[in-house]
C-alpha cells in the first residue's frame, strides 16, 4: 500500500505556487509545511493554500520530524547547501531547475541519496508531460519515419533589473540555465542518446552571463538539436521534430497538452490533445510514486539526464 507522503515547501516564491496547484492533483501526497526566509511571506502563503505548518529559517525546516519530502524553490545558487542539508536530515528530493551548478554537484548529491537511501530528482516537468511521452511513442513507432532533427526554444525579455541572480554567472543565472535548459531537457528526452558533439554563440550580458545562447548539438547516432535559450531576447518558443517522413509541431512543448503530427507536404495528419489541469502535476506524481517505490533516481530525470544537461550547460561562457 502506498503512503500519503508528506511535502514542505522550501522557497514560497512564484514558482511554489504553481507546485502547489500540481500536488493537490496527484494521489499519495500532501503538502504539510512551507519554509521561507521572510515571515510574513511564508505565513501569507501558507494562508492562501491553508498550510497549517509555517517555518521561518531554512535551519527550522531541518529540524521537523515529520515530512517525508521537501521541494526546493530557492534561486539556484542556494540549491546545492540546501539538497544536501535535506538529505543529511532524511528529507527526499525535488529541487527546481537549474538543479545545481556544475557536474560534481550532481554526483555528490545522487551519491548520497545512494547512502541515504532517499529519492532525489530535478524538477522538469516537460520530460513527463503526457505530450511528450505520446510524442516520444509516436516517433519510436515511425509516425514521422526516422528522426533527423530537433528544433526547441525558450527565450524571452527579461522584466528583471541586472541586479537580480537570473543575471549573474555564479548564481546560476544566464538565459540556458534559466529557461534553455527546458530546449535542452526536451531534446535529450527524445532522442535519449549520448551527445557526440556540441557548438554554441551566445550574447553575454555585462555580468557575464548569456543573455542568448543557440546550440547545436549532435547525439550518437546522428540526431541533430538546435536549441535556444535567453533572458534578452524573445523568440518563438515552441518545438519542431523532424523525421523522413514528416514532423511534429508541439507549441509550449515545456507545458504542451496538444501537438500536431503533419507529412511532407506539410498537410496537418492528427492533432493529439488532452484536457490537462497543471503541467506540474505529472513530475510531482513520478517523484511521489519513485518514493514509495523506494527509488532513489526518478527516470527520465534520473542522475545520467541530469548529467547529460550539465554537460551542455556547461559550455556556456
Amino acid at each position: 500500500m502506498s503512503a500519503n507522503i508528506r511535502i514542505a515547501i522550501l522557497g514560497p516564491g512564484k514558482i511554489a505556487h504553481r507546485f502547489v496547484k500540481g500536488l493537490k492533483a496527484c494521489t499519495n501526497a500532501r503538502l504539510v509545511a512551507v519554509c521561507g526566509r521572510d515571515q510574513d511571506k511564508t505565513a501569507a502563503f501558507a494562508r492562501q493554500y491553508g498550510v497549517e505548518r509555517v517555518l521561518v529559517g531554512y535551519e527550522t525546516l531541518y529540524q521537523q520530524k515529520d515530512i517525508d519530502a521537501v521541494y526546493i524553490a530557492t534561486p539556484p545558487f542556494l540549491h546545492y547547501q540546501q539538497v544536501m542539508d535535506c538529505l543529511n536530515t532524511g528529507f527526499h528530493v525535488i529541487c527546481e531547475k537549474p538543479f545545481l551548478l556544475n557536474e560534481l554537484q550532481i554526483k555528490k548529491a545522487f551519491a548520497l541519496a545512494y547512502k541515504k537511501q532517499l529519492t532525489l530528482m530535478e524538477a522538469m516537468k516537460s520530460v513527463f508531460l503526457p505530450a511528450t511521452l505520446t510524442a516520444k511513442a509516436w516517433i519510436k513507432e515511425g509516425r514521422i519515419g526516422e528522426l533527423r532533427l530537433i528544433e526547441a526554444s525558450y527565450s524571452y525579455k527579461s522584466p528583471y533589473e541586472h541586479s537580480h541572480w537570473v543575471f549573474d554567472k555564479s548564481k546560476g543565472g544566464g538565459g540556458m540555465f534559466d529557461v534553455g535548459v527546458y530546449a535542452m531537457a526536451y531534446a535529450n528526452t527524445l532522442v535519449n542518446s549520448p551527445l557526440a558533439e556540441i557548438k554554441h554563440l551566445s550574447f553575454l550580458n555585462e555580468l557575464g552571463s548569456d543573455d542568448f545562447s543557440q546550440f547545436l548539438v549532435r547525439y550518437q547516432g546522428g540526431v541533430i538539436a538546435s536549441l535556444r535559450g535567453g533572458i534578452g531576447l524573445t523568440t518563438e518558443n515552441k518545438a519542431m521534430v523532424y523525421g523522413t517522413k514528416g514532423y511534429l509541431e508541439v507549441p509550449d512543448y515545456w507545458k504542451a497538452n496538444t501537438f500536431r503530427l503533419f507529412d511532407n507536404n506539410k498537410t496537418l495528419v492528427e492533432q493529439w490533445q488532452i484536457d490537462q489541469p497543471t503541467e506540474f502535476k505529472y513530475q510531482i506524481q513520478a517523484f511521489v510514486d519513485a518514493i514509495n517505490r523506494k527509488q532513489t533516481e526518478v527516470y527520465p530525470m534520473d542522475q545520467a539526464a541530469s548529467l547529460q544537461l550539465m554537460q551542455c550547460l556547461s559550455e556556456v561562457g
